[in-house]
């Protein structure tokens, strides 16, 4: 009986082994499309940007499509490069501003769509405008709030807020009303 289950055993540890073997070759092969399709993509986009016809009759000029060995450059120099050091200081900037957007906009959207979703008609009657905002895209605000709000840390506040308010406040609005209903229930 032991015999059995020892050899039950090693054999189940041989199909496992060959099964995570196949599985792992598969990893390999998406990762090794992937990588070549990014590549082929990559070389692509530089060479178009070095011919002089794509240049000339596309959206393609390096002026204002920039190279991807152009802004490898770049990062390099911003990072270990000349300019080193110049990059850490906007870096932090920024991230510390997406911070607080998101801190703001996860709080301002819990506790709206806790409000609505607890108040029927204060949320009838803000339908219209909740459904307006979100349904403009994010990215056609962001030159009216670089105007109102300026170049500095509070547009990209503002931006960040915008980005996250609504997707917090759909789904506690949505979990607020199956309270609701729930409690309506018992």
């Amino acid at each position: 009986m032991a015999a059995i289950m020892e050899r039950t055993e090693s054999e189940l540890r041989r199909q496992l082994q060959g099964r995570q073997r196949v599985i792992l070759g598969e990893r390999m092969q998406v990762l090794g499309w992937q990588v070549l399709i990014l590549l082929v993509v990559l070389a692509f986009w530089e060479w178009t940007t070095r011919v002089p016809w794509f240049v000339e009759h596309t959206v393609m000029d390096p002026f204002f499509v920039s190279r991807p060995s152009a802004i490898v450059q770049r990062i390099y120099d911003w990072t270990f490069g000349p300019k080193r050091g110049h990059l850490w200081p906007h870096l932090a900037s920024t991230l510390w501003a997406t911070f607080l957007g998101l801190v703001a906009g996860v709080a301002t959207g819990f506790a709206v769509g806790l409000l609505l979703s607890q108040n029927r008609r204060l949320a009838r009657i803000l339908n219209p405008y909740v459904i307006a905002l979100n349904s403009v895209p994010r990215i056609a605000l962001v030159p009216l709030i670089t105007m109102i709000f300026g170049l500095g840390v509070g547009s990209k506040v503002v931006t960040a807020w915008f980005m996250v308010f609504f997707l917090v406040f759909f789904n506690t609005f949505k979990g607020g009303q199956g309270i609701g209903s729930c409690q309506e229930r018992r």
